[in-house]
């Protein structure tokens, strides 16, 4: 435990390239100390009910009704918690719960991770470890990502061995075991262990991490998702390139794939979210540049860059004020260009491109007018 405490404190941080009135704020993130040696423990409830995951709620119910915290997600949609419904089954059986999965790729390498420590503990009843594994999710559609998969079963398990529960089921007794990542409790401060440290190295080993030198620069981008919510991101794109990094796109890549290439990289860029958290695969003390799309810090990144004891530079490259959600800004859209902290960064002229920032803004201004006027003053 002392070994991941001293990892964690040789995470560094840049602020020069942030807004001003993002610093205090990021700073505070930042300096947070995320490790915990709290000592996990697996918790049973008898006669618990298992919720799916819906707008409404879902998660683990125990028999007095209450929900159990751990067993939602908590900073992300849906929240968890009890919910109506019009019947439950009920299976006499004992299963072990591994969360409330979400398909979003940042949490994936997170949150879905958080109670597979059990695995492979030596103080987890033997037992336990050959029960069925139960699991629910924030949505109801799609499965989970290939990835995933192939991350799980470099973990030794098969997803098509986990049941997803799709409708409210008690079981005879659910045991669930405590996150290494996340809050214990609700609201109380996000934390990781050295049991989340220990899942990162497992997978990195599994995945066969290449041990010669780390001497590539790699930027992830996005640009080919085509749902996605940025506009600009090519102009980022460019300024990258000049500096010599190689552009890819991680969905092109499998798990391992992507793995075995983050481990030969020194220099690692991109825009803040689900793609700045694949730093969590870079060799410890690598570099990690941060494109921040909004006016929103994400402390997932935080912890991160402490798991790997990083070197993370925050650029804040946007002019997304006028078009983000106030209340949600991560939830975009997002306008980014070569603003002046950027072109600080990378030693070349500042641009703002006029034109393209009016194309893009003005169909989304009627938007958030609407949202202004639909969402109630206090």
């Amino acid at each position: 435990m002392a070994e991941a405490q001293e990892e964690a404190g040789l995470a560094t941080v840049n602020l020069d390239y942030i807004d001003p009135a993002l610093a205090r704020q990021t700073e505070f993130e930042a300096s947070f100390a995320y490790f915990s040696d709290r000592r996990l423990s697996v918790a049973a409830y008898d006669t618990a009910l298992v919720l799916p995951g819906c707008a409404e709620g879902g998660g683990v119910i125990d028999a007095d009704g209450r929900l159990v915290d751990c067993s939602v997600v908590q900073n992300g949609w849906p929240k968890g918690g009890l919910y109506a419904f019009d019947r439950k089954e009920v299976v006499d059986e004992e299963v072990v719960y591994l969360g409330m999965f979400y398909s979003c790729w940042g949490h994936v390498i997170t949150d879905n991770l958080k109670h597979l420590w059990f695995l492979t503990s030596p103080e987890v009843d033997a037992r336990i470890k050959r029960l069925k594994f139960v699991y629910t999710t924030t949505h109801i559609g799609p499965e989970m990502p290939e990835n995933f998969k192939e991350m799980l079963r470099l973990l030794g398990l098969e997803f098509k061995e986990l049941v997803r529960i799709e409708r409210p089921t008690q079981f005879r007794r659910v045991y669930v075991p405590e996150p290494c990542f996340g809050p214990v409790k609700t609201w109380t401060p996000y934390r990781y262990t050295k049991e989340y440290a220990e899942i990162v190295e497992r997978l990195l080993s599994a995945a066969g991490a290449e041990p010669g030198p780390a001497d590539r620069s790699v930027y992830f981008t996005r640009t080919g998702w085509k749902l996605d919510r940025a506009e600009g991101e090519k102009r980022i794109e460019t300024v990258f390139r000049d500096l010599g990094y190689e552009i890819v796109r991680p969905e092109t890549l499998s798990f391992v794939q992507m793995v075995r290439l983050l481990s030969r990289v020194r220099n690692f860029a991109a825009t803040d979210g689900s793609c700045a958290h694949n730093a969590l695969f870079l060799r410890k003390g690598s570099r990690a540049v941060v494109i921040r799309k909004a006016a929103y810090s994400n402390f997932y990144q935080a912890i991160v860059g402490q798991v790997r004891g990083l070197d993370t530079v925050y650029v804040d490259a946007n002019r997304s004020d006028m078009l983000a959600d106030d209340r949600f800004p991560v939830l975009g859209p997002f306008f980014l260009y070569v603003n002046e902290r950027l072109a600080r960064f990378a030693g070349v002229r500042p641009r703002f491109p006029v034109f393209a920032y009016l194309r893009y803004a003005l169909p989304q201004l009627p938007r958030k007018l609407f949202r202004k006027i639909r969402t109630p003053r206090k």
